[in-house]
């Protein structure tokens, strides 16, 4: 089981549209749908753990922003209070329409109806830490609890602490991190070991840190984070050799590792072979419309009758894939036309001084 929604930037993004960051939504997004569809073919194929990606991703661009805020309303009297409401107010828009309308239809349907108030509450991971198995409708709204949870506390500690602290507060994060998996794992606690927020520290934090380093222009912190970023692609091997105690401690933080590495890459922006690989448009457009393919991917399955592929004969498992796969796609392009873009427009009129100034400039990109 697997999770997602990391924000995405645009036109009136406080920081602007970084294209290459799309493609690496829809790398991780693939690999989930994979590890999905067809879960002993992701494990062979060795790919990368695509939720991880996604809050990697989401630790960057949402830490971005709050120190974007942070510079912004510094000194103005009731600035923080109108920092606080413009990014709660565009997580909102981003968020919640596909993804309420998607839980009312498994409402309707008959899907959800005894963990309604868990997922509608984004409490999802809880419910699945306490009952220590997955809802079998809706089991991949953990990771989005986590991300809503993140969403809800990082703000208030980015303002209320001086950014001079601030790398030493996440650097704590990511050890906190492995320290409650090796609890989790010593102490048996089952599913929290990957669906508490403390379990993922290490990819919110990472993607935190390599936001403050941009953003304070700290060479020496985006050094050290390129350096082990770089020498974590090493610990691939180790991470498949089934040391099961090693990788439930510490698969999470070299994935985290690797993925703040790349993220930092395409935030810069490849050039070249990768920078054509990272640019091809038919990728960008999946990882633009990735958050609904998160969403949809696993709820097809429930719809589609799995009998249909029988003619397939021993690749109807193959041929079912094709066809969720498929779905999904046009569930996720549906979505995003005529629900999640026309109102994602909206979160141009919720920006804050330069941003608001800047709404109107050429959307920057990361060539």
């Amino acid at each position: 089981m697997t999770r997602l929604d990391a924000p995405q930037e645009g036109a009136s993004s406080p920081l602007g549209y970084r294209p290459q960051i799309d493609t690496l939504r829809a790398v991780a997004v693939g690999s989930v749908m994979f590890e999905h569809y067809l879960p002993w073919v992701f494990q062979r194929l060795g790919l990368m753990d695509g939720v991880m990606v996604f809050f990697a991703i989401s630790g960057f661009l949402i830490t971005g922003i709050l120190l974007k805020y942070k510079d912004e309303v510094a000194g103005q009297q009731g600035g923080v209070r109108r920092a606080f409401g413009t990014f709660y107010a565009r997580r909102a828009l981003r968020i919640f329409p596909a993804y309420y309308v998607l839980l009312l239809i498994l409402l309707i349907t008959g899907r959800v109806q005894e963990t309604f108030l868990w997922h509608a509450t984004y409490t999802t991971n809880v419910w699945t830490a306490l009952n220590g198995r997955w809802d079998m409708a809706a089991g991949h709204f953990w990771s989005l609890a986590v991300e809503e949870q993140f969403y809800l506390l990082w703000p208030l500690v980015i303002f209320s602490l001086p950014k001079r602290v601030l790398p030493w507060v996440m650097a704590a994060g990511i050890v906190l991190g492995i320290v409650f998996r090796m609890c989790a794992l010593a102490f048996d606690w089952g599913l929290a070991i990957i669906v508490m927020p403390m379990a993922n520290f290490d990819a919110l934090f990472g993607g935190g840190l390599l936001a403050w380093a941009h953003h304070a222009n700290q060479g020496r912190w985006l050094a050290v984070l390129r350096k082990y970023g770089l020498w974590s692609f090493l610990a691939v091997p180790l991470l498949y050799a089934g040391f099961e105690q090693f990788n439930a401690i510490f698969s999470t933080t070299f994935v985290a590792l690797m993925s703040v590495y790349v993220i930092d890459q395409c935030s810069k922006g490849y050039r070249g072979w990768l920078g054509w690989l990272f640019s091809i448009p038919l990728v960008l457009y999946l990882g633009k419309i990735s958050y609904g393919l998160y969403l949809y991917h696993y709820v097809v399955r429930l719809y589609i009758d799995e009998a249909a592929f029988a003619f397939a004969g021993e690749y109807a498992l193959y041929a079912r894939a094709v066809a969720w796969g498929l779905a999904a796609v046009g569930c996720a392009m549906t979505s995003w036309h005529l629900l999640e873009k026309p109102i994602n427009a909206l979160k141009g009129r919720f920006q804050l001084g330069a941003s608001a100034a800047n709404a109107g400039a050429p959307i920057r990109t990361a060539n």
